[in-house]
């Protein structure tokens, strides 16, 4: 779900209205409005908005203690989204896992779980269930269970923190897997990502205050550009923070892409180009 005050209608149908769509970015076919089951649960419109009203609230006071962290002024990301940012809420349910299921302990598509990756732009604020099951990995590259704690939100770092900052701030690889806990019962999540706007092109903090002190080595330029989600580099982070968005959508959903934008194409690195 996207913001429901800033979410905008994607022409549809005539040769007019794709010829307008074909002309425009093709990020901007990431906006449109929520499809809400106001008939069948009416109380789930209010409580989704008013959750991601507080949420964007939090995510704000996140991207100022963020600044402040990279001795710069609280407001210094405030232009990159502005009255705008581009905002999503997931509402995911990860189906029971039978007893000696061969999909335990797996992130593929043998499973209900989620590979994996980085997320694409600034912040993901994730509120679970005591299930469990989220993984992330750490700067020895392996992975360590994300367990729930009562009354905290977990909060991942985007790949668009990673550009900005010159890799200070890395892009936190996340992945969900099946675990004992899921036997004979679903598991509830919900992620809110925070970004700046569809149009946004990443301006890098150059030079970094010399007062910010480095607890690893300093990662090399081609490492910056891209995570290791899809193989060793093998995914490109692009500048632009609506394409950026648009390769996850094309990555994650490619049955969507084959029927809804068969226009596109995606290369190897994740880009995505007009066919």
């Amino acid at each position: 779900m996207s913001s429901p005050a800033r979410a905008v209608p994607v022409p549809t149908g005539s040769s007019s209205s794709n010829t307008v769509l074909h002309s425009e970015p093709f990020y901007k076919r990431l906006l449109g409005a929520n499809q809400w089951p106001d008939g069948h649960v009416p109380t789930l419109r209010p409580h989704i908005t008013q959750f991601m009203d507080e949420m964007e609230v939090l995510s704000r006071r996140i991207m100022s203690y963020l600044a402040l962290s990279l001795a710069l002024p609280r407001n210094y990301f405030d232009d990159t989204f502005g009255d705008c940012p581009n905002v999503q809420l997931k509402i995911c349910r990860y189906p029971p896992v039978e007893v000696n299921s061969e999909c335990k302990g797996n992130d593929d598509s043998n499973g209900f779980g989620v590979g994996a990756h980085t997320d694409s732009g600034y912040l993901s604020l994730l509120l679970q269930d005591d299930v469990g099951g989220l993984q992330v990995q750490n700067g020895d590259e392996k992975w360590i269970d994300a367990p729930p704690i009562e009354g905290t939100i977990l909060v991942n770092l985007g790949e668009m923190l990673q550009l900005v900052t010159s890799g200070y701030f890395l892009a936190t690889p996340h992945r969900v897997v099946n675990s004992d806990a899921q036997i004979g019962k679903s598991r509830y999540s919900l992620p809110y990502f925070f970004n700046p706007r569809l149009d946004y092109h990443v301006k890098r903090i150059d030079p970094l205050p010399v007062r910010l002190v480095w607890e690893r080595p300093k990662p090399t330029s081609e490492s910056i550009q891209c995570t290791d989600s899809h193989g060793k580099l093998g995914n490109k982070l692009h500048s632009c923070y609506g394409e950026n968005a648009f390769k996850s959508l094309a990555r994650s959903h490619p049955q969507v892409m084959e029927r809804h934008h068969k226009d596109l194409i995606v290369l190897p690195d994740g880009s995505v180009d007009r066919a």
